[in-house]
């Protein structure tokens, strides 16, 4: 199947786009989006020097794929921002290899043996916090056995800190906030604030 987009009658072929980097959205799923944006507007007669300067002027909302946490060895990625399993796979695409994947919240779909083998292509360790946990003998035994079950968000922040010492921790939750939270904002804070938490006993 052809990876293609529409613009009027105009058909961009995606596969064939170069990536367009901007500082910040390093992610690729980003860059295929600045592509896209790209493309069209070179269609519509606007120069690339105009394009990539109107580009460096986007801001990603907040908790969209952010670094909170950088060393030589870790890196963590607050994404509370995604409350659905495409924007956590979006994410994954990018931080793959040896990432921990935090989930939770209240999923907008049931939680399957495909989403989740879905997530085990890209990372080694899928956590699962909040309501998310609360009814896992409803899940199958193969969710049972592939995934690591918390009450909270931070019980599951504070063991993922402690395991995962290089690589990527990827809170990307897949699902709204409100088991614990006020809002993605809310559960954002709160996760940066896991993370300062653990590191100044230090």
């Amino acid at each position: 199947r052809p990876n293609i987009a529409m613009y009027g009658a105009n058909v961009i072929d995606l596969d064939a786009l170069n990536d367009v980097l901007i500082q910040g959205f390093n992610e690729l799923h980003n860059q295929k989006n600045m592509a896209v944006i790209s493309a069209v507007c070179e269609q519509v007669g606007v120069s690339k020097t105009d394009i990539i300067d109107r580009l460096k002027l986007f801001k990603k909302p907040k908790y969209r794929c952010e670094l909170i946490y950088s060393s030589s060895q870790l890196n963590i990625i607050n994404d509370s921002k995604s409350t659905n399993i495409h924007s956590t796979l979006a994410a994954l695409s990018s931080y793959g290899g040896n990432t921990l994947l935090i989930l939770s919240g209240n999923m907008k779909e049931p939680l399957t043996d495909e989403i989740i083998k879905s997530f085990l292509l890209f990372v080694n360790t899928v956590y699962v916090a909040g309501n998310l946990s609360k009814n896992k003998e409803d899940l199958s035994e193969f969710i049972q056995n592939s995934v690591q079950f918390f009450p909270t968000l931070k019980d599951a922040t504070m063991d993922a800190l402690d395991q995962q010492s290089t690589g990527t921790i990827l809170l990307s939750p897949g699902g709204d906030s409100f088991d614990e939270f006020k809002s993605y904002i809310h559960r954002g804070d709160c996760f940066s604030e896991y993370v300062n938490e653990y590191f100044s006993k230090d």
